[in-house]
């Protein structure tokens, strides 16, 4: 399997629906992608280490919020 190039981090599972479209999106340009369910507020921990891991691997990443707004 091809090395990602960006990991998507959810606060909820819940969020999942929302931020699939983006995984959709992201695989029709070939982009490689994790989606992980991770909660800055319950496992800051967990975060930490994911987004240092993230860093190490040269994999970009930016805060968005997945709720939705029509």
């Amino acid at each position: 399997m091809a090395k990602r190039e960006v990991q998507i981090l959810m606060g909820s599972d819940s969020d999942a629906p929302i931020m699939q479209r983006a995984v959709d999106m992201l695989r029709e340009f070939g982009i490689t992608c994790d989606m992980t369910v991770a909660s800055a507020h319950r496992s800051p921990e967990r975060v930490h280490r994911l987004v240092d891991e993230a860093n190490a691997d040269a994999v970009s990443y930016t805060h968005l919020r997945a709720h939705e707004t029509d």
